[in-house]
């Protein structure tokens, strides 16, 4: 029903000289292309990235141009909690995409190393991440960097250049459906995400060293 009236309005927003869409995927930002990263990423998960499955999910998986959520525990390794409960990642979309389309309420991750902890999780499943110095901050000159509260950056928390560990369960991998409308003179845009979309692929490799990126 809702993707009738869906079309509906995207051949009515056509008649009125609208460029309208329904997309999967971010556009108009497209997704950084994997292959271009892979090395550099498994690079980093395989020196400063540990995973142990304590339970393997049989959802869908957790990869590259996903909306990525998940419930987290973050703590430092004395024991001290940096950060529990939700969090969500847009893995491999560019970074503007935070702002405009993430869930205000759920907390988003500017650590590289969660999203590489995360990463090749299927969905129910639970894992331990052990987080090197390294790739908790985006940038390697970051003695401190921040996890956000909100959509709008509000109440930042302050992490530490430290070893991090991370007790994850995976809720949720989907791939974001956008619609969109662009009027033909620029100055009307609609944008909205109205749902996302499970997927099957990629499936767990178990064939795969646990460094591998999807």
């Amino acid at each position: 029903m809702l993707t009738r009236l869906l079309l509906i309005l995207l051949l009515a927003l056509a008649q009125t000289g609208c460029d309208a869409k329904l997309d999967t995927g971010l556009y108009p930002w497209s997704i950084h292309n994997l292959d271009t990263v892979r090395k550099r990423l498994e690079q980093e998960k395989r020196d400063f990235v540990k995973t142990v499955d304590e339970q393997v999910g049989q959802g869908s998986l957790a990869a590259w141009g996903r909306r990525i959520s998940a419930d987290v525990d973050i703590r430092y390794a004395d024991g001290s909690v940096v950060y529990k409960g939700p969090l969500v990642v847009y893995s491999g979309f560019h970074v503007a995409l935070y702002n405009a389309l993430m869930d205000s309420r759920l907390l988003s991750s500017t650590q590289d190393g969660i999203e590489l902890g995360l990463n090749g999780m299927a969905v129910g499943g639970k894992r331990r991440i052990t987080i090197e110095p390294e790739v908790v901050c985006q940038h390697p000159k970051d003695e401190w960097c921040r996890l956000l509260s909100d959509k709008f950056g509000h109440n930042p928390l302050g992490v530490r250049r430290e070893r991090l560990i991370v007790e994850a369960t995976l809720t949720e991998s989907c791939a974001p459906v956008i619609f969109q409308a662009l009027a033909v003179n620029g100055t009307h845009f609609i944008q909205k995400q109205v749902w996302c979309r499970s997927l099957e692929t990629p499936r767990i490799d178990s064939t795969v060293p646990p460094w591998h990126v999807y």
